[in-house]
């Protein structure tokens, strides 16, 4: 060992944000002495081993005066470098660029360094010995705190700045580069520590984060990054001192992105811990999910600094949880009912004035919105508050069966009627809540006005045939079990719509087509059987007068039966046995029109072919004469036709010269004069 000099042979000021251990290496660097420890007893320090370096940093009231005298620099300024206790000699928390941080948020056992850094300027920046720390923003690259060579992690003992005890230099290191989203937390700590750094602009979503002071920012992120590691940290005391920096990187960086879009991001991670990491002991409630949590958030994690993660824990429990009841929590008691998502199944007891059966069989139909679920031999209920406030404000403007009956312009029957087709639903009554007397909601009868009259035809005329409810509800009488509930619900699905209004109030403001009546009549007459086709809809199809059809089918030339039930009858065809006449038969007007002739001479024509109608107005009275297609398959009819036409043009020919051959002939037997 070299004697101890008052100077050093070779000596330097330290830079503004030089570590203090990188100090000593880059004197031991300068002197060529093999390690810091050399300088460490020359200054006074007395220390021997990295233990006792790392140590003596920390201390409040270090003798300076012999290694200021060593170096030639003033005592202030290598005091700063040191990293003293914040409150007092015996306090955790270190000052670093003057802010409070946990003393093992400072990692001066583990060393970091940035290649890029070292190149352009060979020392080890103070900044480094911070574990979140993780990245340089200059050069967007990883920290490295291990030698790519020896994969030794670096030491603090050795004997130059930039290479490693196995000689291998770091400067010629290509580190891993990162992304911009993964700068951003040393972005942060560098402009809470006044470094110069200019940052890029932020295009970020709100970040509470941004807002904090860098002790309980590091907090933040380690008790966040705790929770993937499936342990409670509130200060990074477990994870800061014993991870990898590749480690701390990966955590830190997904603790962060929980912050991002605040607050949803952080429902979402709530929600993954509640899936991940609910406590088996307990069947179900807050303890199951978040005991755990809890405890710290609001314990451990009290500062007020961090309320903002606590009013977006409690909303998250009020308005998206559904585990339990949050009330739990004392400052959710207070809570008004429309900030709160879910309440317990007291509580729905008595916003709703009522007891525990009914609130039970509102929620089996369906007025109440509930989750339900059976932990262990309890059953927890949670309701939706949206559907109690929902179901106050039905009672509000409730209907008995008269006041309903009398805003129809109906009986009371025809009210009760009219629910059972669920064309009123009533919001209390017997079977809904155990109330005795059936209720109705004003909203809910005029609503059902109101679709009756949105379904009136836009362009109505008034006919002859228009007819009023009371007259459209006889009509519908001959059919049983057509009433006033049924034929609603058909104008409600659209069967049926009305033609307009009179000067009558509810139901019977409204004006029906007595022709469009009968037709709904013979619908629900014929069922749900479509292939019967009624004779009205028969003359439709074949483009025929009733009379026509109605005479076709006496002559049983279109076969149809007679559909009795309900005390009525009506006339059917089967649109298989239309279809067997459409194919058989063929009237005499479809035939001329596409031969440019006329009936009568091509029935005459076709008499002379042995071919006659099967009926017609000679035959037995019909309306038209009708063939059968496979009597005219025989006929060439275009042939005959053309035949018949050369025919009658020799004809005329023919009498034509006869005609001029007697006006010659009499010419002739005039006398001379």
């Amino acid at each position: 060992m070299p004697n101890i000099a008052k100077r050093l042979l070779f000596s330097s000021s330290p830079f503004s944000d030089e570590s203090f251990m990188g100090y000593l290496i880059r004197l031991t660097e300068l002197n060529n002495y093999p390690t810091p420890s050399w300088i460490g007893q020359m200054g006074g320090f007395g220390f021997a081993s990295l233990y006792t370096a790392c140590s003596f940093v920390f201390k409040r009231h270090a003798d300076m005066s012999l290694f200021a005298e060593l170096t030639g620099v003033c005592e202030s300024q290598l005091t700063s470098m040191m990293y003293p206790p914040a409150n007092g000699e015996n306090s955790y928390r270190q000052l670093i660029f003057d802010l409070p941080l946990p003393q093992y948020m400072i990692r001066l056992n583990k060393a970091k360094i940035c290649p890029d850094c070292l190149r352009e300027s060979n020392y080890c920046r103070r900044i480094w010995d911070l574990s979140p720390v993780t990245v340089c923003p200059y050069h967007r690259c990883l920290l490295l705190d291990e030698c790519p060579n020896c994969k030794k992690k670096i030491s603090w003992i050795r004997s130059k700045v930039s290479v490693c005890s196995c000689e291998f230099c770091w400067q010629d290191i290509n580190p891993a580069r990162v992304t911009n989203a993964e700068l951003r937390i040393t972005q942060q700590i560098y402009k809470l520590c006044r470094l110069n750094f200019d940052s890029p602009e932020n295009n970020s979503t709100h970040n509470p984060l941004l807002g904090l002071e860098l002790e309980y920012l590091v907090s933040a992120l380690f008790f966040i990054a705790g929770q993937y590691e499936g342990i409670i940290d509130t200060k990074g005391k477990f994870l800061a001192p014993s991870r990898r920096n590749r480690e701390i990187h990966s955590l830190i960086n997904k603790a962060f992105t929980i912050f991002e879009d605040w607050p949803n991001n952080y429902y979402a991670f709530l929600d993954w811990r509640r899936i991940h990491m609910s406590n088996s002991r307990y069947v179900g409630g807050l303890r199951k999910d978040f005991g755990e949590y809890k405890y710290a958030l609001y314990d451990q994690f009290a500062a007020t600094q961090f309320d903002f993660m606590r009013l977006a824990f409690e909303e998250f429990l009020t308005k998206q949880w559904s585990g339990g009841y949050a009330t739990s929590i004392k400052r959710l008691k207070a809570n008004p009912l429309g900030e709160r998502k879910y309440i317990s199944h007291a509580e729905a007891r008595e916003q709703l004035k009522t007891d525990y059966k009914q609130i039970d069989q509102l929620i089996d139909n369906g007025k109440l919105k509930a989750v339900v679920n059976n932990q262990g031999k309890q059953r927890l209920v949670l309701i939706e508050v949206s559907s109690v406030e929902e179901y106050k404000h039905e009672l509000e403007d409730l209907l008995g069966l008269k006041e309903v009956a009398t805003l129809l312009g109906t009986n009371v029957q025809q009210v009760l009627d009219l629910s059972r087709h669920n064309c009123l639903n009533p919001v209390r009554g017997p079977t809904i809540d155990g109330y005795k007397f059936w209720k109705f909601s004003y909203k809910q009868v005029r609503d059902l006005l109101h679709k009756v009259e949105e379904s009136t035809a836009t362009k109505c005329y008034m006919t002859e045939d228009a007819i009023n409810l009371r007259m459209a509800l006889s009509t519908l009488s001959r059919c049983k079990g057509l009433g006033m509930a049924k034929f609603v619900k058909a104008i409600l699905d659209g069967e049926i719509c009305p033609y307009g209004k009179n000067r009558k109030t509810g139901l019977h403001a409204f004006v029906f087509s007595k022709k469009h009546v009968l037709s709904y009549l013979r619908d629900q007459h014929r069922g749900k059987n479509k292939e019967l086709l009624s004779v009205p809809e028969v003359a439709e199809r074949l483009k025929l007068d009733l009379n026509t059809i109605y005479f076709l089918v006496g002559k049983e030339l279109i076969p149809a039966q007679k559909s009795t039930g309900n005390e009525w009858s009506v006339l059917t065809v089967t649109k298989a046995n239309l279809n067997i006449f459409t194919s058989s038969y063929v009237f005499i007007t479809e035939i001329v029109n596409s031969l440019r002739t006329t009936p009568r001479r091509l029935i005459h024509l076709l008499k002379e072919k042995n071919i006659s109608p099967v009926s017609g107005p000679t035959i037995d009275g019909g309306k038209k004469y009708l063939f059968r297609k496979s009597d005219l398959e025989s006929v060439d009819l275009d042939a005959m036709l053309a035949q018949a036409r050369a025919e009658s043009r020799e004809t005329k020919l023919l009498k034509i010269r006869l005609h001029h051959e007697k006006q010659r002939l009499a010419r002739s037997r005039l006398p001379m004069l």
